[in-house]
């Protein structure tokens, strides 16, 4: 499957958040995109959000995890772009921004054309 623009989240240990994020995703009118969880050394709570949500959603989910060796942020990111197809624009998200039903692009000053 060939796509647009991956969505890379960081994430770590706050599965309540990433699931709320992943909620805003599913609600947004472009659905030409990957999604890829950057998870720098979550526990399995983590990993059974990403579990349910790809089980009930529409969305391509990847889970790109570590071991959890203090914080490597910028490896799991890397890790994260080396996991996907080729796509246009990669959009890095902290797990703190949700996107809000009604919001029509993804793209922001923080996507890079590749």
């Amino acid at each position: 499957m060939s796509f647009e623009t991956s969505v890379i989240i960081s994430t770590y240990n706050q599965p309540e958040w990433l699931r709320k994020v992943l909620i805003g995703y599913e609600q947004q009118s472009i659905k030409n995109l990957e999604i890829i969880i950057a998870d720098d050394g979550s526990t399995k709570e983590t990993e059974a959000v990403v579990k349910q949500f790809k089980a009930s959603s529409n969305l391509v989910v990847t889970h790109v995890w570590q071991n959890d060796k203090g914080f490597r942020k910028t490896k799991i990111l890397n890790k994260a772009i080396r996991s996907n197809s080729v796509v246009d624009f990669y959009c890095f998200i902290p797990i703190i921004k949700i996107w809000l039903s009604g919001t029509r692009t993804i793209t922001s000053p923080f996507s890079r054309k590749f």
